[in-house]
């Protein structure tokens, strides 16, 4: 099996969430509004070549989708001329996933669509299997991929060569995840992969809020998979990330006490596959994700959403002692009454790394609810971030 070119996420934690909107065909200037290239996604498939879909503005339709790709380690982009770009319907823009300079993957709520070029043209390919299917996690050893997806009555787990069309799916849980609203994660290094999958559950009562709590799980070694259990199972946890550094080694964050305003998130290790989990302490705030861990030098984490002009606890966040400490090295600005969140992020060597950023902003009496999507980058292990120029 050839060597990994990338399970991202190597570093730093960050938040996860997203605010996508769905594809339709053509564009055409607007008076007013965003100008530029609004980013929605990015993919690395090594430090020096990455592409972004994102959204061309002005935009006078729901979405006008384009590709922008770098060969330097993103300190210039091109605008890429692209062919077959899918309509997606619902509120999720595809997620982009390149395994190298020619191979490429969006994968959107139902269907998985291919790449062979470098992201000029794109082929519709296996539907992902179920109704309710959400996007969840696709990672790569080199010389092949791996999509898990959740849908209400079902686990899907697609597998495909690198260089060649999907093969493959086949559904190895067994049982599906239940729920209004299923999903998995997935994470991996070199020919090892662990996914864990989540089931809705109120937090008081039926007419609350619902939260995603860890139902179950599997663990592929030695070119086999089996059922897994992965930590933070109580009912009162959350599992909000989860990382490979090894095919020994992984890394987790915890949100304990979900329903309690006490409640916090802690960091969590094993070296032994994934059998036990050791408590590495607490990580400022309460709802956290991994950015990344780097197998040597920091550790990196930001919260999931920063809500303006109340929360200035959640940010980007750096420890060089695997958790003991931290330091927080960014912190968006408050604009007005806007929440802002993290995605798609990723650390590309042990000092390049991104982050999606979004910011959100609720609607009013004059103007409907927006938001605004830009990218940052680090070259110094997360102790700076930039936001990243796209041409127009």
């Amino acid at each position: 099996m050839g060597k990994m070119l990338r399970w991202l996420r190597t570093g730093m934690i960050v938040g996860c969430a997203s605010a996508l909107v769905s594809f339709t065909a053509g564009c055409a200037p607007s008076m007013d509004g965003p100008q530029g290239f609004e980013p929605r996604s990015a993919t690395f498939a090594s430090a020096e070549e990455g592409w972004v879909l994102g959204q061309v503005e002005p935009c006078f339709t729901a979405s006008c989708p384009a590709i922008r790709h770098t060969a330097d380690g993103g300190r210039s982009w091109q605008s890429v001329s692209v062919s077959g770009l899918p309509e997606v319907s619902g509120s999720w823009w595809p997620r982009i996933y390149f395994t190298d300079s020619r191979n490429g993957w969006l994968f959107a709520t139902d269907r998985v669509w291919r790449s062979h070029d470098g992201g000029t043209s794109w082929q519709a390919q296996l539907p992902l299997s179920g109704t309710g299917v959400q996007p969840a996690a696709m990672v790569s050893d080199g010389s092949r991929v791996m999509l898990a997806a959740a849908a209400s009555n079902r686990l899907t787990l697609v597998t495909a060569e690198v260089d060649s069309d999907v093969s493959e799916a086949t559904y190895p849980l067994g049982a599906g995840t239940g729920g209004r609203s299923p999903y998995v994660t997935m994470t991996g290094h070199g020919s090892a992969a662990w996914l864990a999958y989540y089931r809705d559950r109120y937090l008081r009562q039926p007419s609350s809020p619902t939260i995603p709590f860890v139902a179950g799980g599997a663990r592929l070694l030695d070119g086999a998979w089996s059922n897994w259990s992965p930590p933070c199972l109580a009912e009162d946890n959350q599992l909000t990330d989860l990382t490979a550094l090894s095919d020994r080694t992984l890394v987790a964050v915890c949100r304990t006490n979900i329903d309690d305003p006490a409640g916090e998130s802690r960091l969590y290790r094993s070296e032994d596959a994934g059998l036990t989990f050791t408590d590495h302490g607490p990580i400022p705030g309460r709802r956290v994700a991994l950015l990344g861990v780097a197998p040597k030098g920091p550790t990196m984490a930001t919260g999931l959403s920063h809500e303006c002009p109340t929360d200035a606890a959640n940010a980007i966040l750096v420890s060089d002692d695997d958790g003991l400490t931290w330091r927080t090295t960014y912190t968006p600005a408050c604009v007005g009454e806007s929440t802002v969140t993290y995605d798609d992020t990723a650390m590309t060597t042990p000092l390049q790394g991104f982050v999606l950023e979004t910011r959100s902003f609720p609607s009013d009496r004059v103007t409907p609810a927006r938001a605004e999507h830009r990218l940052l980058m680090t070259r110094d292990a997360g102790r700076s971030w930039a936001p990243v120029a796209f041409s127009a």
